[in-house]
């Protein structure tokens, strides 16, 4: 996530991070594309969002190894199915908070699951790691 950058950070192209600012402005500024990536000013970022301050799933103090990119792209695997592959989304619905209706329903549950019991983490995380891996064993 965005807020694990720091100062001095070496970007694609041999860029380096001089200077961090917070900006706030209003509009939707997190576009979905079917590769889960922006290159913005020859910066490569992710245009999905981390729902802790780690780049990877914390479950407790336990890391997952499973980085907020790999869980978000293979949750949205169906959207971007739909909409690149299956025909465009022309009518994309998004919330009263600006997020679309794909993502927001996933994202409220985990916001949720992260709040409960550790054994409730394992068990949400479940059907994402299996479906994830079988992607994978498809392209093997």
């Amino acid at each position: 996530p965005a807020s694990i950058v720091q100062v001095g950070a070496v970007t694609i192209g041999d860029g380096m991070v001089s200077d961090i600012q917070k900006v706030l402005r209003t509009g939707v500024y997190a576009p979905f594309t079917p590769s889960g990536t922006i290159v913005v000013n020859g910066v490569l970022a992710s245009s999905y969002i981390a729902l802790q301050d780690s780049s990877v799933l914390m479950m407790g103090s336990v890391s997952t190894g499973l980085s907020f990119q790999w869980l978000s792209h293979t949750a949205q695997l169906p959207h971007r199915i739909w909409c690149y592959h299956l025909g465009p989304c022309r009518e994309e619905r998004y919330t009263a908070a600006g997020v679309s209706v794909w993502a927001d329903r996933p994202m409220q549950l985990w916001l949720w699951c992260l709040k409960q019991n550790m054994i409730l983490h394992w068990l949400a995380l479940l059907p994402l790691l299996v479906l994830g891996l079988g992607i994978l064993s498809f392209f093997e």
